[in-house]
């Protein structure tokens, strides 16, 4: 064989492997999430939700919101309020702000998670931004919101939750881009 067609061979395996776990990405970011105890979940149905409820106005639990941009992304990516107060059964609504700071088209998904566990299993998101993928022209700004609720038949021993957002990179090319992946049991 000679050195070209090993060559060949060589790149032609790297560009299979490349596409294989670019195609695994997801699942292998669900399994990790997993192994590490971190829940993740997606946006509901904007029929579903507190809809019907009982505000359970005899507690509070205390929401802190924070944000991180991985793979260097240059996105200023923040939320209008650091902290919230809610009853269970009620609605609330933070607003986030995206903001492209390079002149460049970045591409990038949204992806939460919630702790401590139990908060995450008892909660809805009526309206979310998360888990889709995103496009932001160079220098562009937008907003987006969520609305959330907790259910009433939350552990009265979760009092304090932390909402977490992240901001993965995301290649416009991948044979996923634009799909809104459902996480197993939201």
């Amino acid at each position: 064989m000679s050195r070209n067609s090993k060559l060949l061979l060589i790149l032609v395996a790297a560009v299979i492997g490349m596409f294989g776990f670019g195609f695994a990405n997801i699942s292998l970011f669900k399994m990790f999430c997993s192994a590490v105890g971190i829940q993740i979940s997606s946006p509901k149905d904007l029929t579903q939700g507190a809809a019907g409820t009982q505000i359970d106005k005899s507690r509070e639990i205390k929401v802190l919101f924070t944000t991180a941009v991985n793979d260097k992304l240059p996105i200023l990516f923040e939320s209008d309020k650091s902290r919230s107060s809610v009853h269970p059964g009620a609605l609330d609504e933070v607003h986030y702000r995206f903001v492209n700071l390079s002149d460049d088209t970045l591409y990038f998904r949204p992806v939460h998670s919630i702790f401590p566990p139990e908060a995450n299993k008892k909660y809805d998101m009526i309206k979310c931004f998360c888990f889709q993928d995103m496009v932001l022209q160079p220098r562009e700004e937008v907003n987006h919101v969520l609305v959330y609720s907790f259910h009433g038949d939350l552990d009265p021993a979760v009092s304090r939750v932390t909402m977490h957002y992240t901001l993965f990179k995301r290649d416009p090319t991948a044979a996923d881009w634009g799909r809104i992946d459902k996480p197993e049991g939201k």
